[in-house]
């Protein structure tokens, strides 16, 4: 559906599904969760430290910049997902999911804050990074669901596993 809207005739072609949702989209997000159960399961990161309907959730006012950002920029993915659901134009909800993974969370919030999980002491600015990527994830999940819903119980499963991600 990313590809051509579901009501052009377009020819089957494995190679651009291959390249536009299985190595871009699904590649993107599978890695950016990886990334994030990785250095959660290395910190000892229970995943009730970093659930958003935890008490200990740092305020966003108390995030940094670039978590207020991606956090904004998921609200807005958000906003946008919602009015193309309703307008049924599944073409630019696919694109518009599409495009936040890729562009957004992987190659802009996950790149620029690799330091903020890496380094060693556990404080409220790492805590805050695995709070706002938590619940990016979170909530792109529960987007892609009426789309690609396997992968979205998968991984929604595994974010919501205690113990473990």
């Amino acid at each position: 559906m990313a590809n051509t809207p579901p009501w052009r005739t377009t020819l089957f072609n494995e190679d651009d599904i291959a390249k536009t949702v299985i190595s871009d989209f699904f590649r993107s997000l599978t890695n950016t969760y990886n990334f994030f159960a990785l250095y959660a399961n290395i910190d000892g990161i229970d995943v009730s430290d970093v659930d958003v309907s935890a008490e200990k959730l740092i305020p966003y006012s108390e995030r940094p910049e670039i978590d207020k950002w991606i956090i904004s920029k998921l609200n807005s993915l958000i906003a946008d997902y919602t009015q193309f659901m309703d307008d049924y134009d599944l073409t630019k909800s696919c694109r518009a999911i599409q495009n936040f993974v890729i562009n957004e969370l992987s190659n802009w919030y996950i790149r620029r804050n690799r330091r903020r999980f890496w380094k060693g002491e556990k404080d409220t600015d790492k805590l805050a990074a695995y709070q706002t990527l938590y619940e990016v994830l979170n909530k792109t999940c529960s987007l892609i669901a009426p789309i690609a819903p396997f992968l979205s119980e998968d991984l929604w499963l595994r974010l919501h596993k205690r113990n473990a991600c």
